[in-house]
């Protein structure tokens, strides 16, 4: 359980410094016009992840720390506390490599 609180915690810094546009991200979405906004996005997902793990995980062991629950039912739990950030960022990314797309054919065309 102590992974658990360990991963939320780096995710939810992660995501902290995502918000303030310090992350690492793929080299095709930099130094375009929208890549500020990308990365504080990204920066979301981060924290859509740690803060409902973080919060599964002092429940788990502050308030119902004696409760016999199954790892099997912790991990479809941490799964589905997972699923908002996996939706988040498919969409997300959708709509980025559509704006990249969009520029990388505007800029072929202009150099044609």
């Amino acid at each position: 359980m102590d992974v658990l609180l360990v991963m939320s915690v780096f995710w939810i810094g992660y995501g902290i410094l995502g918000l303030f546009g310090i992350q690492n991200i793929p080299a095709k979405y930099k130094g375009h016009s929208w890549t500020k906004d990308y990365i504080r996005k990204q920066g979301v997902t981060w924290l859509i992840v740690g803060v409902p793990w973080l919060a599964f995980y002092l429940v788990r062991t502050l308030l119902v720390p004696d409760a016999d629950i199954n790892t099997g039912i912790e991990v479809l739990i941490l799964i589905a506390l997972s699923l908002p950030a996996v939706i988040t960022t498919i969409i997300w990314e959708k709509k980025y490599k559509a704006l990249l797309a969009a520029e990388t054919g505007a800029e072929t065309n202009s150099t044609k």
